[in-house]
């Protein structure tokens, strides 16, 4: 894929600004008219030789004095809530409508 100087400084913007890979495929799409995949999105990012901002990853959790079932309780508990969407209300935290009364 070849960009002209305008899209590559656009795109080079979207990275400094801490965008994830699916938003700048997004962006292409949208701003430029260019539909990627993911995959050629990737590699259009790394022939520009760009590397997008990693999210900060959760730091390592602390299970000294715990027994086995303790730490992989505590361990599912974190991954559930890291992996749960933001703002969506999900069936096991919804309140029914009896508990809503």
């Amino acid at each position: 894929m070849n960009l002209d100087d305008e899209q590559k400084r656009k795109v080079t913007e979207w990275i400094a600004q801490g965008l994830k890979l699916s938003e700048i495929q997004k962006r292409l799409g949208d701003e430029l008219g260019l539909r990627l995949t993911y995959m050629e999105a990737r590699l259009l990012v790394d022939d520009l030789k760009l590397m997008p901002k990693d999210t900060e990853r959760p730091k390592p959790m602390d299970l000294s004095g715990k027994t086995a079932d303790q730490a992989r309780k505590l361990q599912w508990q974190a991954w559930n809530r890291a992996r749960k969407p933001q703002g969506r209300c999900r069936r096991e935290n919804c309140p029914s409508p009896a508990q809503e009364m």
